[in-house]
């Protein structure tokens, strides 16, 4: 099935703020009324009610009603892809995540700091040393199965 890349933009802007991304998370256990994201974020209702708005029209959050009350809750996206990366966030911002405790059994991974990976074909398996002095036109290259893991992680 191909990846729906207008639905991962509309999720990636959707996600593109850190109130977005916290009212998201208190929204990851169910539904709450706008007045408990204002007490529980303590930014203005005005300044709430805008964000509500966007993540409503990025089909991210739904909304339902009770009597004069009004309870915001996290969507399902349409596309496969999509809501997958989105359930991720949902986990890692509520903290009920299993990447969390998979991350922390692995071993520690070596950074752009303990080796560099040379781009350059007659030189791809040599590692240069931590205390080399790059030039101004080098750059550093992460190792291509750092990259890989990095990108697993992200997308678990």
């Amino acid at each position: 099935m191909p990846v729906d890349l207008a639905a991962l933009e509309n999720l990636f802007l959707g996600l593109a703020d850190k109130t977005r991304l916290r009212l998201l998370g208190l929204m990851a256990e169910g539904p709450v009324s706008v007045g408990h994201l204002v007490s529980e974020t303590g930014e203005s209702q005005p300044k709430i009610s805008r964000h509500l708005a966007y993540l409503r029209n990025a089909d991210l959050v739904e909304t339902t009603r009770d009597g004069k009350w009004i309870y915001y809750g996290v969507a399902g996206l349409g596309d496969h892809s999509a809501n997958a990366v989105f359930q991720c966030v949902i986990d890692e911002l509520s903290g009920r995540s299993p990447t969390k405790a998979r991350a922390r059994a692995l071993p520690p991974q070596p950074t752009a700091s303990d080796h560099e990976y040379s781009p350059r074909p007659d030189a791809a398996s040599q590692y240069v040393e931590q205390d080399h002095e790059q030039t101004e036109d080098q750059t550093e290259w992460a190792h291509p199965s750092e990259r890989r893991d990095e990108l697993e992680i992200f997308l678990l």
